[in-house]
């Protein structure tokens, strides 16, 4: 199965008009893959507002999560494994983990400390879906919601 002839993918965003009130700009931002052939990620991620600049933290690593989920799929031959919790929550757990250090070493080398850096541009929360052949995973970090056909799903 091809999933880009299957699926046909968009995403979209708007400020709010809170945001539009106070002066502040949009913190929300999306993933979406350019190819994608044998499996789907996308990836939303939104920025903390109370803080003056998380929307960086949102942009960049609602890319770096789905090229890294990506990245991870690619030594694959087949998705079945993500049928299984376990080793779909361990599949996710390695990648939360190469996003993390990315994030260490990226505030490490913007020279404030780390939680200094980490509060500034790095609040966001992330939620996620990937779609496979063999299976769909959705996923979240932070105070996200996923609606699976009108039905909410506790993560």
């Amino acid at each position: 199965m091809n999933l880009h002839q299957t699926f046909q993918i968009a995403g979209g965003s708007t400020i709010g008009k809170d945001h539009v009130a106070i002066g502040k700009n949009n913190q929300d931002a999306i993933y979406l893959p350019e190819r994608y052939n044998k499996a789907l990620c996308v990836v939303v991620c939104d920025g903390c507002g109370s803080q003056a600049s998380s929307e960086v933290g949102a942009k960049v690593f609602s890319a770096l999560i789905g090229t890294t989920i990506e990245r991870q799929l690619s030594k694959y031959a087949n998705h079945a494994f993500l049928l299984e919790e376990s080793k779909a929550a361990e599949f996710l757990k390695r990648v939360k983990d190469d996003v993390s250090a990315y994030m260490r070493m990226i505030a490490i080398n913007l020279g404030d400390s780390l939680s200094s850096v980490v509060n500034k541009y790095f609040l966001f929360t992330t939620v996620g879906a990937i779609v496979t052949e063999e299976a769909s995973v959705f996923f979240s970090l932070g105070d996200g919601v996923i609606f699976v056909n009108g039905e909410r799903i506790q993560i």
